[in-house]
């Protein structure tokens, strides 16, 4: 369900996140995808480290209740 939902939150929580998503996917349907794939596309494209993309999923999740 966590899997699920942390999805749902980078392909709707907005544009950016969304883009992130889609360039990770991309990069994983080539062979390529890895921890350090995501963390390094979070960093560079959103300008997050993984605590504070964290802290955003958290808040979405409880803003969708």
């Amino acid at each position: 369900a966590e899997s699920w939902a942390f999805v749902h939150f980078l392909r709707q929580s907005g544009a950016e996140t969304r883009r992130v998503f889609d360039a990770y996917f991309q990069r994983e349907l080539a062979g390529g995808g890895s921890k350090s794939v995501f963390e390094d596309l979070v960093w560079k494209e959103l300008g997050l480290d993984l605590p504070q993309l964290e802290d955003l999923f958290v808040k979405y999740i409880e803003g969708l209740r």
